[in-house]
């Protein structure tokens, strides 16, 4: 951290520079973002930062989670909320609350996850942020599905597929026909489920 500060000549530009390549070398699948969002998060602490310290925060717990550390995840994700709402920052509570309903499905806490998801659906909604939304239509057509309501999945997947493809959304329409493919399969509409999945390949 002390070196980012040097480098840029003020502590506020060493931070920004520091949490963007953190998030970088994360997109990148590099080990070495775990060091630079633990150095972010400090630095943040240290200037007052507080708008960067929830966004790192939260960037921990998307890290802790993908390493499989959930109880860990889960008290980063909760700092973060907590301080985005304490903020105002309504966009950030809202990518949290998806982060948080993201995490608890992948462990099949889906009452959780249910619960966080449409916590974070309102909030995505009331600020008309299109692409926190789509995702989690998409995370709620999987939760759906994982208990068996096929119909309610599809539901869900078709709010979401309108939004991926008003924000131009190419992964993730790929994602949710993917999804779609699987709910048709399980109803018995192969032709339909074929199409789905021909349509996610193309992408």
């Amino acid at each position: 951290a002390a070196a980012w500060a040097e480098a840029a000549g003020e502590p506020g530009a060493a931070l920004s520079a520091g949490f963007d390549k953190a998030r970088a070398l994360h997109f990148q699948g590099d080990p070495g973002a775990q060091r630079h969002t633990e150095q972010a998060l400090t630095l943040a602490r240290t200037v007052g930062d507080r708008r960067i310290e929830t966004a790192a925060l939260n960037q921990m717990g998307i890290l802790a989670s993908e390493l499989g550390h959930h109880g860990l995840a889960r008290d980063y994700y909760q700092q973060s909320l907590q301080a985005a709402r304490a903020n105002n920052d309504r966009a950030l509570e809202s990518g949290v609350l998806n982060n948080m309903g993201d995490t608890e499905r992948s462990v099949g806490h889906y009452g959780a996850a249910l619960e966080l998801l449409q916590a974070g659906l309102r909030v995505s909604r009331e600020i008309g942020q299109r692409m926190s939304e789509a995702y989690m239509l998409c995370n709620l057509a999987w939760i759906s599905h994982a208990r068996g309501n096929m119909t309610e999945s599809l539901g869900w997947a078709e709010q979401a597929m309108v939004l991926a493809r008003q924000v131009k959304d190419r992964d993730l329409e790929a994602s949710i026909l993917c999804t779609q493919g699987h709910a048709l399969a399980a109803l018995g509409k192969t032709s339909e489920a074929t199409e789905a999945y021909r349509g996610s390949l193309a992408i």
